[in-house]
């Protein structure tokens, strides 16, 4: 868990203390409780939306770098092709074209939100 779904449980927490306060406490002023319940009711409603959804989910948090093996090179007159099952890659970058086979590499980048899913992935052709 990181510091971003932290925070959004705690000011969601907050809120709902506060609606329920709303509620309960009658020596308030009516129209104080009607207006302190609504506004709980739109924080929690925005930390919802904003720090569970989008900041939890939609905000990569963690990296995992791999380097792939086991990918076909292919030269053209001036272009790399690089085949691998995951993904095809044109490449045209003369330190890349010019380079060995050996000198090749790959590396998959696996981005994860703030629930340990897999958010999005990258190909990073690289040449020594």
């Amino acid at each position: 868990m990181n510091w971003i779904l932290i925070v959004s449980t705690i000011l969601a927490l907050i809120c709902v203390l506060l609606m329920i306060l709303s509620h309960f406490r009658t020596s308030l002023d009516t129209l104080l409780r009607i207006r302190l319940f609504e506004k709980s009711y739109f924080a929690l409603l925005i930390t919802i939306c904003l720090g569970f959804v989008v900041a939890g989910g939609l905000w990569p948090v963690d990296k995992e770098v791999k380097k792939l093996e086991n990918f076909e090179l292919c030269r053209t007159s001036n272009t790399l092709f690089i085949e691998h099952k995951d993904f095809t890659k044109e490449v045209s970058e003369p330190k890349i074209y010019n380079s060995k086979n050996d000198d090749i590499y790959i590396e998959k980048k696996i981005y994860y939100n703030s629930y340990g899913m897999d958010y999005a992935r990258s190909f990073e052709v690289k040449a020594y």
